[in-house]
């Protein structure tokens, strides 16, 4: 396989939907055994192995963070467990001491404030470890409901597509500023929730641009 830039024009990227005559120049149909890179694509080389400890459970959501000790860590969630895959290329079992989660389908969403890091489900009540290198995750302080996906904005914990005894695909909620815990309303600390009662469908996720 070459390991050479192929120097195509991507500069509509992947756009599946078009019909090959209606193709708008720029853009690709199929990318396959590829990775972008900027305005070419780069072969996707042979894998290697990476780690030799094995995850009990299919992965079901995954992200890498730096530390403030210089060092990349793999948070990874299984549909029971979750890890850390850690500088020695270990795998460290962080599940929660009271046990395994809720088996599900659901993926994990992770997201971090500072050295804290955030994870949920859906399932089961939002995790935090606090301390890149922490023991073990355990629940979210402040009694926030349950959810699908969490992202950090302006030093705000979000939540979104909430399950507090009552599926809310459409509602949000945010936390106090700078106190990722504190999810009691307040127009002093900022804390406060929204139902998207406009919105065309559910919560299908969230990111920072």
């Amino acid at each position: 396989m070459p390991t050479e830039p192929l120097t195509i024009n991507i500069s509509k990227g992947w756009t599946p939907d078009y019909t090959p005559f209606a193709m708008p120049d720029g853009g690709l149909i199929r990318a396959e055994n590829v990775l972008p890179y900027d305005e070419f694509y780069f072969p996707a080389l042979q894998p290697i192995a990476y780690s030799s400890d094995d995850l009990s459970g299919t992965p079901v959501g995954a992200k890498e963070y730096l530390s403030n000790d210089g060092n990349y860590y793999l948070f990874i969630g299984t549909l029971t467990k979750l890890y850390r895959l850690e500088v020695a290329l270990t795998l460290a079992d962080i599940t929660r001491a009271a046990g395994a989660y809720t088996a599900t389908v659901n993926r994990w969403d992770f997201t971090r404030y500072r050295e804290w890091v955030i994870a949920t489900n859906l399932i089961d009540v939002p995790q935090i470890l606090k301390g890149m290198t922490g023991t073990n995750f355990v629940a979210l302080g402040g009694s926030p409901p349950r959810a699908k996906f969490c992202v950090l904005f302006k030093n705000h914990l979000i939540l979104a597509h909430l399950n507090d005894g009552t599926l809310r695909p459409q509602k949000l909620i945010w936390s106090a500023w700078e106190s990722i815990e504190d999810f009691t309303q307040s127009l002093t600390t900022g804390a406060d929730s929204k139902n998207l009662d406009d919105a065309d469908g559910e919560i299908t996720g969230m990111a920072v641009l």
